[in-house]
């Protein structure tokens, strides 16, 4: 799970979940005119999402991620965000 955790006023939360050889990015908080690039570990775009109002509950999708870890980007007016997704160990 990937949470972004801002010391503003502002909050803005990111779960990230690997079921069925998918990843699933679910943003759990709106932010308005935002762009998303999702790189994996050579760079590569795997995901890019023109400027847009992110909503509550918008999920993105990596079939068979395999490129750990991915880098996510995110560029907005009120906020530029970016973070890494790593995959968790097996116990």
């Amino acid at each position: 799970m990937l949470l972004f955790y801002l010391l503003f006023p502002i909050e803005f939360n990111i779960d990230v979940q690997e079921t069925n050889s998918c990843l699933q990015i679910i943003f759990l908080s709106p932010l308005p005119d935002a762009e998303i690039t999702i790189t994996d570990k050579n760079g590569k775009t795997v995901v890019h999402e023109p400027p847009t109002f992110i909503n509550k509950g918008k999920t993105l999708y990596i079939e068979t991620p395999n490129g750990y870890p991915y880098t996510v980007k995110i560029i907005s007016p009120i906020m530029d965000i970016t973070g890494d997704i790593i995959e968790e160990e097996s116990e």
